[in-house]
C-alpha cells in the first residue's frame, strides 16, 4: 500500500468495489490494509463477509479469519470499531452493529459519533419503538446543553430520515436545509432535499435544488437521475431530455462503468415513465 493512502478510505473504497460485484477485486483492495491497526478489525470483518459471498468459498481462508477477527476485537480502536459497526448497518446485520457500537459507548460515553451511529442501527430497525428510539438518540446528540453539537453531521441527517419515515416531508426538509448551510460542501443534502421535494409535489424546488448540484459537479450521476424524471414526468422537453441522457451517459461511463445494477435500475425507471417513446427507450 503507498504511503500516505488513508486506510479508512481504503477500507470504503473496497466496500464500493463489493457492490458493483467485484467481490475478488474488493479482497484484493481490503487485504492492503489488513494489517493497519486503525482499521484492523473492520478490515478481517469485510473480508470475511467478502469471502462468503464468493462463487466458490474457500473455508479455511474464512476459518483463519474468524479467529484472527476474535483476537483483533480485543485490540481494537474506538475508530476500527466505528467502522466496523458502519460496514455492518450497511449490510443490514444491525443486531451486530448494535453489539460493535454499544462496546465503544461503554468505553467512551462522549463519543458523539458511536452514538449517532446507534441512532442509525434503531432508525433501521422494523419496530416502530426502536425508530422512535432512534430519533430521541439524535435528539441527544444535538442537544448542545448535554454536552451534543447541534450541527452534527450524522445526527442532523438522522433527524431528517426519521421524518421522512414518518412522511412529515416539510420538517424532514427544513432540518436538511439546515445541513446544506452548515455544509455547503456536502452535495448528499441536496440530494437528499431533492428527493424530499419530489416526496412533497414540489417540482419547482426540485428542480431548484438539483441545478444547485449540477452546477458544481455536471456529470453527478444521482442528480442527472432526478432531473431526467423530472423533464419525463412533468416537462416533455425532448431536446433538454436528450441532453440530460447524453450527459448521464457520460457520467455512467467515466464512473460507473462496471455497474450493472445501476444501468438496469436507472433503465427500468426512465422505461416505465417513458410513455413508451420510441426515441428514449432506444
Amino acid at each position: 500500500m503507498k504511503k500516505g493512502v488513508d486506510p479508512v478510505l481504503t477500507f470504503w473504497k473496497g466496500f464500493g468495489i463489493f457492490k458493483l460485484g467485484s467481490t475478488t477485486e474488493a479482497i484484493r483492495e481490503v487485504e492492503m490494509i489488513q494489517s493497519r491497526r486503525e482499521i484492523t478489525y473492520a478490515a478481517i470483518t469485510a473480508l470475511i463477509y467478502y469471502h462468503e459471498h464468493c462463487r466458490i468459498v474457500d473455508r479455511e481462508t474464512v476459518d483463519n479469519l474468524k479467529y484472527s477477527q476474535e483476537n483483533a476485537h480485543n485490540t481494537a480502536s474506538d475508530r476500527d470499531l466505528i467502522n466496523a459497526s458502519l460496514f455492518y448497518l450497511h449490510i443490514k446485520e444491525l443486531k451486530r452493529a448494535s453489539q460493535t457500537i454499544t462496546g465503544v459507548i461503554e468505553s467512551n460515553q462522549s463519543n458523539l459519533n458511536a452514538i449517532a451511529i446507534k441512532g442509525w442501527v434503531y432508525l433501521g430497525a422494523p419496530k416502530p419503538e426502536y425508530v422512535e428510539k432512534g430519533l430521541q438518540i439524535f435528539e441527544n446528540v444535538l442537544n448542545e446543553e448535554e454536552g451534543g453539537n447541534p450541527k452534527h453531521l450524522e445526527a442532523l441527517l438522522g433527524r431528517s430520515a426519521y421524518y421522512e419515515i414518518t412522511k412529515k416531508y416539510n420538517v424532514a426538509i427544513e432540518i436538511i436545509t439546515e445541513v446544506t448551510i452548515a455544509y455547503k460542501d456536502f452535495t448528499p443534502a441536496n440530494i437528499i432535499k431533492a428527493k424530499l421535494h419530489i416526496l412533497n409535489a414540489e417540482w419547482e424546488l426540485v428542480i431548484e435544488t438539483i441545478q444547485k448540484v449540477l452546477q458544481y459537479d455536471e456529470y453527478n450521476i444521482e442528480a442527472l437521475r432526478i432531473y431526467i424524471f423530472y423533464l419525463l414526468s412533468r416537462e416533455k422537453d425532448t431536446d433538454s431530455l436528450m441532453d440530460k441522457f447524453s450527459d448521464l451517459s457520460m457520467a455512467f461511463n467515466q464512473q460507473e462503468a462496471k455497474n450493472a445494477d445501476a444501468y438496469y435500475s436507472y433503465s427500468k425507471l426512465f422505461a416505465r415513465i417513458c410513455s413508451r417513446d420510441i426515441d428514449i427507450l432506444k
